[in-house]
């Protein structure tokens, strides 16, 4: 994902301040992961002295670089969300190993987790962090769309309400974003899957179902007539009709 910050939409904008109000709590005292070990020495002795929208990008790289259990603390969840939200709507790489395990530790998608205001504010954000990496989007090329889909459903989302939501992209968002990830640029067609799908010790309950929905959505009979129909209709050299085909390409070798 890119380093430097970019300006959040208005919508975007309220949802992160939003957050920061809904989310508010005492700050929490324990980091809750391999301490005097995995973080920096500094960074783990200061990390609650700075103001939560202060705190630094470095500093929460360090801290998900660190072990922990599967899932943090609701305290520190909700301590931690909103900034993480914020540095992610900015397109900035808040974990190193990718941005597929950015919300685990918090559990984000299990509704009896969170408050009623914080579903909405959670649900927002994903909606309007998917819309934020359409073709031509603010965030559009910092990652794959798979990633972002693997990113939520392995912190517990459902991604039937998130695949609906990408169903009603227009042709040219849709298959302009399926075909940039698929390999436009002159590769072998392909379906990106990343690497973090599989369920393991670390997933939340129902991960290997939730791969399953997303790898589904992408080979579906609806995804090849959509996209039949779409390259039917596009101009035989408009930019539509290149994408669509390379996305009936990938899905014929699939």
């Amino acid at each position: 994902m890119g380093s430097g910050r970019k300006p959040l939409t208005p919508a975007m904008s309220a949802c992160v301040e939003d957050a920061y109000t809904v989310f508010k709590r005492p700050k929490p005292t324990a980091l809750e992961v391999c301490e005097q070990c995995c973080m920096y020495p500094e960074i783990e002795a200061d990390f609650f002295i700075p103001d939560i929208r202060a705190l630094p990008l470095h500093y929460v790289n360090d801290w998900f670089f660190a072990a922990s259990d599967p899932q943090v603390s609701l305290a520190l969840s909700r301590y931690l969300l909103p900034r993480v939200m914020e540095l992610l709507a900015q397109g900035h790489e808040v974990a190193n190993v990718g941005i597929e395990v950015s919300l685990m530790r918090f559990a984000t998608g299990l509704p009896d987790r969170w408050t009623p205001p914080e579903v909405d504010v959670i649900t927002r954000f994903t909606l309007l962090f998917l819309d934020s990496h359409k073709p031509g989007g603010r965030n559009a090329q910092d990652c794959y769309l798979d990633d972002i889909l693997c990113m939520f459903a392995s912190a517990g989302h459902d991604p039937d309400p998130m695949l609906r939501h990408l169903w009603q992209w227009d042709d040219a968002d849709l298959f302009g974003r399926l075909a940039q990830d698929w390999n436009i640029s002159g590769g072998f067609p392909s379906i990106w899957s990343t690497a973090f799908w599989p369920e393991n010790e670390w997933s939340l309950p129902g991960q290997a179902d939730r791969a399953r929905q997303v790898a589904e959505w992408y080979r579906s009979p609806e995804m090849m007539e959509r996209a039949e129909q779409a390259m039917a209709r596009a101009s035989l050299d408009s930019d539509l009709n290149r994408h669509a085909t390379w996305v009936l390409d990938a899905l014929t070798i699939c």
